[in-house]
């Protein structure tokens, strides 16, 4: 069965307990206390064949290690999956990865880099810039694997993230760079 597919970079527990916190945080003051995964989207595709996600699987695996990532501030925009998010620097390695996604989908994808700390498009303007300037933040950001998961037909906005499954996580080796 073919299905859009999107594509995350997932963290090491040291990074993630902290933007999980703040993600909790946020989601309790300013949302509907709903929570979801740390992550840094690099890639959605759709049409794809479930033996051809576990090809790329083991094609990403073995293309990049375990690596950092600097953080480089907070900022909002008007998406929902931008509602407040730390923005993040681009890196060899994640363009390693975004590459060999354009190349393998033949689609080329526009990569902002950025870790969503909430989902919530009726989240003011003056709340998120007053946010942006309080909330404290890792200044780097370890990632060790990559997942990736299959939103429901008609659901594949962040603001249906309630409705997500659990994604598929898929470990990098190596030591962090």
């Amino acid at each position: 069965m073919k299905n859009i597919v999107g594509w995350w970079f997932t963290f090491s527990d040291e990074s993630n307990e902290p933007l999980k916190l703040i993600i909790k945080e946020l989601s309790e003051k300013y949302g509907d206390g709903q929570t979801f995964i740390p992550h840094l989207s690099f890639y959605t595709c759709a049409d794809v064949e479930q033996d051809e996600i576990q090809l790329v699987v083991n094609d990403l695996s073995r293309l990049v290690n375990a690596f950092k990532v600097k953080t480089k501030g907070i900022g909002f925009d008007k998406p929902t999956h931008k509602t407040l998010f730390i923005e993040t620097e681009v890196n060899d390695s994640m363009m390693k990865v975004v590459n060999y996604m354009e190349e393998k989908f033949h689609k080329s994808y526009s990569f902002t880099p950025h870790v969503s700390l909430i989902y919530n498009e009726n989240l003011s303007y003056k709340d998120r810039r007053l946010l942006s300037s309080k909330i404290e933040f890792p200044k780097e950001i370890f990632i060790d694997s990559v997942s990736y998961l299959s939103p429901p037909v008609g659901k594949e906005s962040s603001k249906y993230f309630e409705e997500w499954p659990e994604p598929v996580k898929v470990s990098l080796k190596g030591n962090f760079k």
